[in-house]
């Protein structure tokens, strides 16, 4: 037998167990939160952005966009690297409005605008104030704000109102069957169920035989 030839010499870089090629870069995570309307993707990630680059070291250094899947979940980041600093930012920026989907009911949202309408009728005679150019700063409530605030809190309690006398037209005249009172008409009937639908198609309970 012959002896086989030497293979051509190869050469690896190894690294000690646990390290990875960028040495001693530290990664440090960020998560930043969504406010009211602010649904864009990216959009918070690049204000964030434009406020950091206005400091050292951040002015130099450019952003990398990403979309990642993290537990099941697409997410979006930037990935900012400071060599001279040893460290790689991730900026994530999550949603919050989905959390709220279907949570939230009609009586939530009223009980909400009630409670606003009332305690702005109650604070309405008094000053607000603000820290505004490096001091409080306060200031007056027009009296308009007043009448604003009555003539919205009247129109969700008539919003409310009707929605009761729906129902209740409604549960009367399921109750009292073929022989309901003269004032129960099926037009009254036709208007609360239309009412109830939400929906025009419900005006088809007026048309006569």
């Amino acid at each position: 037998m012959t002896p086989s030839s030497p293979a051509a010499d190869s050469e690896y870089t190894v690294r000690s167990p646990g390290t990875s090629g960028e040495g001693a870069v530290r990664k440090l995570a960020v998560f930043v939160t969504h406010g009211m309307g602010q649904q864009v993707p990216f959009a918070t990630l690049d204000a964030v952005f434009e406020r950091l680059r206005r400091l050292e070291p951040f002015a130099s250094a450019r952003p990398e966009a990403e979309t990642v899947r993290l537990g099941g979940q697409q997410m979006q980041r930037l990935v900012l690297r400071l060599p001279s600093l040893g460290r790689e930012i991730h900026f994530y920026e999550g949603y919050w409005a989905p959390l709220t989907e279907g949570e939230v009911t009609l009586r939530d949202i009223s009980r909400f605008l009630l409670r606003a309408g009332v305690n702005g009728i109650l604070n309405s005679t008094t000053s607000f104030s603000r820290w505004i150019f490096g001091r409080w700063q306060s200031y007056d409530i027009p009296v308009r704000t007043w009448a604003y605030l009555v003539v919205a809190l009247a129109t969700i309690a008539s919003l409310a109102l009707m929605n009761a006398v729906v129902g209740v037209v409604s549960a009367a005249r399921a109750s009292l069957g073929q022989t309901p009172p003269a004032w129960l008409s099926d037009a009254l009937f036709c208007w609360a169920s239309a009412a109830r639908r939400r929906s025009t198609p419900g005006a088809a309970w007026c048309s006569s035989p």
